[in-house]
């Protein structure tokens, strides 16, 4: 009998996570303006046992280019607990 799940670290193991997206859903050859996306973000992870992991994360979004629409962009913090089961 085997696992098949995602190995965790040890409990109070703490990490952070720096992570970067750029999506484009823009074609010049095709005149499709679809806007650009720039995200960026910082995780923080705190394994609290085998089976629960605590994630906070901040991100900051930008989007641009696209037709019809102004370009903006959001910050976001968000919290949560993860149960894996």
């Amino acid at each position: 009998m085997g696992d098949g799940g995602i190995a965790t670290p040890a409990p109070g193991y703490m990490e952070f996570v720096l992570q970067y997206n750029y999506t484009d859903l823009s074609d010049s050859k095709a005149n499709i303006r679809g806007g650009r996306m720039n995200d960026w973000s910082l995780t923080y992870n705190y394994y609290l046992n085998k089976y629960m992991i605590w994630r906070v994360r901040g991100s900051w979004t930008k989007v641009n280019g696209r037709a019809g629409y102004e370009d903006n962009e959001v910050s976001i913090l968000e919290t949560r607990l993860q149960v894996k089961f």
